[in-house]
């Protein structure tokens, strides 16, 4: 079982990122589209690719990450910073006691 499970893994991180090449075709071709092209319908592409893409990075990530477990090296990660970072990711404000665990 366990071997089936990191083949999958193994398998999700190489389509993940053979999935990256025609996606960034697809993002080319929305940007040479003619300024004739409905702005709606450009708009709408555009929004199609960045969930595709972030997606893909999701995987990526996930299959790093899975990849992390096996790793013996423990650090303390401060929960406050990390909250920081991503609340700066998406515009909100964090503040409070810094926790390290």
């Amino acid at each position: 079982m366990i071997v089936r499970v990191n083949a999958q893994r193994t398998m999700l991180a190489g389509v993940s990122h053979e999935l990256r090449s025609p996606l960034a075709r697809i993002r080319m071709a929305v940007e040479l589209l003619s300024d004739n092209a409905r702005s709606e319908l450009r708009t709408r592409l555009a929004q199609d690719i960045a969930e595709l893409d972030a997606l893909i990075g999701e995987f990526l990530l996930a299959s790093r990450l899975d990849a992390l477990e096996h790793l013996q090296c423990l650090e303390d990660v401060d929960l406050l910073a990390l909250l920081a970072e991503e609340g700066a990711r998406t515009g909100a404000d964090a503040s409070g006691v810094p926790v390290c665990i």
